[in-house]
């Protein structure tokens, strides 16, 4: 759904929140995951450690348990075993447990949101494009034209991308209607042509 803010008495601002999956749903494949990852970079999975360097640090992690581990069971157990042991354990926690603990989290949490929302601001000066973790404005000399259909409303702009905005993201009918009146005067004044418009009812 989408609420409609008064910023200024001349300028009113539309807000939609439309499904990342849907938004770029009329892009070429290649492009729309392009786009899509641009809104996905704050989400990254942490990096999986290298293979030699994890060797290493399990080896001195498990070398200073060994030590503590010996000296505490031989003739002559001291303090200095057991630090020896809480040094090898804290080695093994913070650079191996942890850190793959933290990484199969991020992963979980990435996969129940694979489909975050995207905040679509439409006002007289641009269109601004917000994710939790990106945002971007497309200027209207960027905006070529519109195509209303059943569905909903397509935007495409001079660099080939097509923004959707489907019919369940509009409030009601009004509020479809005065987008399309906004678009109009923006095809209107750069004298770009209006590609499949349906009659405005």
């Amino acid at each position: 759904m989408s609420d409609i803010a008064a910023t200024h008495e001349s300028r009113r601002e539309l807000t939609f929140q439309v499904p990342l999956a849907e938004i770029y749903r009329f892009n070429e494949p290649e492009k729309a995951k392009e786009l899509g990852q641009a809104f996905e970079t704050g989400r990254q999975r942490p990096a999986a450690m290298a293979p030699a360097k994890r060797f290493i640090i399990s080896t001195i992690g498990i070398f200073c348990l060994m030590i503590g581990l010996t000296g505490l069971f031989g003739r002559n157990p001291n303090i200095f075993s057991f630090l020896w042991i809480v040094l090898g354990a804290a080695i093994i926690w913070v650079f191996l447990v942890k850190p793959e603990m933290d990484r199969k989290k991020a992963g979980t949490i990435s996969d129940t949101k694979k489909d975050p929302e995207v905040t679509l601001v439409v006002n007289p000066g641009r269109i601004i494009m917000r994710s939790p973790h990106n945002e971007t404005a497309l200027e209207w000399t960027e905006f070529v034209e519109y195509k209303k259909t059943k569905k909903g409303i397509r935007l495409s702009f001079v660099d080939g991308t097509n923004i959707w905005l489907p019919e369940n993201a509009f409030y009601d009918k009004d509020e479809m209607k005065e987008l399309l009146q906004l678009l109009q005067k923006k095809v209107s004044s750069s004298k770009s042509q209006v590609s499949g418009e349906e009659p405005l009812p």
